[in-house]
């Protein structure tokens, strides 16, 4: 089952460099938003990891 993103958002795969504040910045969101987003645990991200972001 697939699951539904939020209205406005695009799925990312986070790549072997990317960081939350790499992320966030590609997306003009801050890092803090991307987490509350995403319902992160903590501020790391890791490469093949998918995440909402806001478009």
């Amino acid at each position: 089952r697939e699951k539904k993103r939020p209205p406005g958002t695009v799925e990312v795969i986070v790549g072997a460099h990317d960081s939350l504040n790499s992320i966030a910045l590609k997306f003009n969101i801050t890092p803090n938003k991307l987490v509350q987003l995403n319902k992160l645990f903590s501020r790391s991200v890791y490469p093949g990891q998918v995440r909402t972001e806001f478009s």
